[in-house]
């Protein structure tokens, strides 16, 4: 009985094992993520993602439109994290179909990419997280499938999805950019080539919604992403990228575009896509920080690459000795994601559980009131994740003079004036209050009643205006009333210029607004800014105007300008 039981089991085992196919993943692999993004709380930047989608526009500050799209189409079928989550989990697996479909993969090929799929750190993050990186790589192996069909039979259809999955890519990230570039590296005879053309002309004309969104709002996107991340080399930066991305990626597929010899030019393309993109973000560390994620374009290509090496050998031994330990550590990081077993809450700036208890702790100080979060980077995550948990409005205030935010962009600023609103902020302050939430931070607080800020007010001055003499400075300056009603500024409102030179040493001058300054409603209002630069050396600086209002940060209120000080006293 027991001999026939046993046999009868190795049947069905035997049986499943010989009709288990990649769409059978696909569907597990979908199933599971659908689980997974409905029992996950909003994490990281998503708050912020799903703000974009309260208002769809051809274009954001930091990013192009498809993930707000996604999120909203997403969240009028579904309510919460699911909803926010639900059409990128579709879109990937959408994109799992092409990867199977891209080449002729055996049993023991797809047995191959199913482990590697698993126990990729990043991959497995982005499938079920709402970043713009899961639509960018799930376009990106559609891209790679109609790029392969392109130089084997060069036909209009090929070139239609090519130029059409580029413009998708696009839609999703800026990174698409320098995918199509090595792509077109590897493969210089698509110059050649008419259809090719009429790829990127097609999706060319398909970006052009977002263009002249950038156009009519002085292309903030490009702005930040090219001059405003730029900053002094820093050897942390260098070795957080390569530190992060080895384990990131997986020690048993990091190495192999680097080794692996390829057979024909779709290889060769996949192979400078990867190793293209990871030197390039190497570089990119030497202006800045690169987030670790910003190599996912390179995903799918290693994928590919890495199944055809251990394909090429005779035993997958290696393969899962170097990447069984990646697979454990996932499936234990997603139940801790999804069911809280550990007492680990945070990670870096991260919070995994309790974000909804935090928000109802904040409300019942708060009750109807606006939320004003002044923490820094932070309050980019925070309002937005307020204002999903409680249904309350929150708002970031931001006042970086690299970068803005969506917030501003809206002009959010402008609907608080007058109100009564809490304000919160990174430490304690004058006045303040502290709330220990139940997700484990400590939060500083204050009720303000007729709340008054001048964040978004812009202060515009002409360098050619600029009077520089030895014992003086005078800087004439416009301050721009946008509001419907006028500014008045007291004697307990003051202007500053923060200037900077070349060895970084930084100078600020404060002074007073004088006799209560009111600006009409959709008025400018013209000063002389005067200081004296007898303690500062000789040397170019960059400088902008502020405002402090005794209440919220000081704000940045002008774009960086430039002013050379020279034949000073002082050396």
């Amino acid at each position: 009985m027991l001999r026939t039981t046993q046999k009868g089991m190795k049947k069905i085992i035997n049986t499943i094992r010989l009709n288990f196919n990649e769409y059978h993943f696909i569907l597990i692999w979908t199933l599971l993520n659908i689980i997974q993004i409905g029992t996950t709380e909003l994490t990281s930047d998503e708050g912020y993602y799903w703000f974009y989608s309260s208002k769809l526009e051809w274009g954001y500050y930091d990013h192009p439109p498809l993930l707000a799209f996604l999120i909203k189409l997403g969240t009028s079928l579904v309510p919460g994290e699911m909803g926010v989550r639900l059409f990128n989990v579709l879109l990937m697996s959408i994109g799992l179909i092409f990867l199977f479909k891209i080449d002729q993969w055996n049993k023991r090929g797809k047995t191959i990419i199913y482990l590697i799929l698993l126990s990729i750190p990043l991959f497995n993050y982005i499938t079920f997280i709402a970043f713009p990186d899961t639509p960018l790589i799930a376009f990106s192996i559609i891209c790679l499938y109609a790029y392969k069909r392109l130089i084997n039979k060069n036909d209009l259809f090929s070139s239609l999805l090519f130029g059409v999955s580029i413009a998708f890519m696009l839609y999703s990230k800026y990174h698409a950019v320098i995918f199509v570039l090595f792509i077109l590296l590897s493969n210089l005879s698509l110059l050649r080539n008419k259809y090719f053309y009429l790829s990127i002309i097609l999706s060319c004309v398909l970006f052009i919604p977002h263009l002249l969104w950038q156009y009519q709002h002085d292309f903030p996107s490009f702005q930040y992403h090219l001059y405003g991340r730029a900053n002094q080399f820093e050897f942390a930066n260098l070795f957080e990228f390569i530190s992060q991305q080895i384990p990131m990626i997986g020690i048993g597929i990091i190495f192999v575009p680097f080794i692996y010899k390829p057979e024909n030019q779709f290889d060769k393309t996949l192979k400078y896509i990867t190793i293209g993109t990871f030197i390039f973000f190497l570089l990119n560390t030497f202006r800045g920080f690169v987030h670790l994620h910003w190599t996912s374009i390179m995903l799918f290509p290693i994928i590919i690459l890495s199944a055809k090496f251990y394909l090429s050998r005779r035993n997958n031994r290696l393969l899962i000795y170097l990447t069984m330990p990646f697979l454990i550590m996932i499936l234990l990081v997603r139940i801790y994601l999804a069911t809280n077993i550990l007492p680990i809450n945070t990670l870096n700036v991260d919070y995994y559980h309790g974000r909804k208890q935090w928000a109802e702790d904040i409300e019942t100080i708060a009750g109807k009131r606006p939320v004003v979060f002044e923490t820094g980077n932070g309050a980019l995550r925070e309002a937005p994740l307020y204002s999903f948990y409680s249904k309350n409005l929150g708002i970031a205030f931001y006042p970086g003079g690299k970068k803005k935010s969506q917030y501003q962009i809206w002009n959010y600023e402008d609907t608080i004036q007058s109100k009564n609103v809490i304000i919160i902020k990174r430490g304690k302050f004058e006045g303040s209050q502290e709330l220990q939430t139940r997700m484990g931070v400590k939060i500083n607080y204050k009720k303000i009643d007729s709340f008054t800020s001048f964040n978004n007010i812009r202060i515009l001055c002409n360098e050619k205006d600029i009077l520089n003499n030895i014992d003086s400075i005078l800087i004439p300056i416009h301050i721009i009333n946008h509001r419907q009603y006028p500014l008045c500024f007291t004697n307990n409102h003051k202007i500053y210029i923060s200037l900077r030179n070349v060895e970084n040493k930084e100078f600020i001058f404060i002074k007073p607004f004088n006799n209560n300054l009111l600006i009409k409603a959709c008025d400018t209002a013209k000063l002389n800014f005067k200081f004296s630069p007898k303690e500062m050396s000789e040397s170019k600086y960059d400088f902008i105007f502020g405002i402090i209002d005794g209440i919220t940060d000081p704000s940045i209120n002008s774009t960086r300008n430039k002013l050379i000080i020279t034949n000073s006293e002082t050396n």
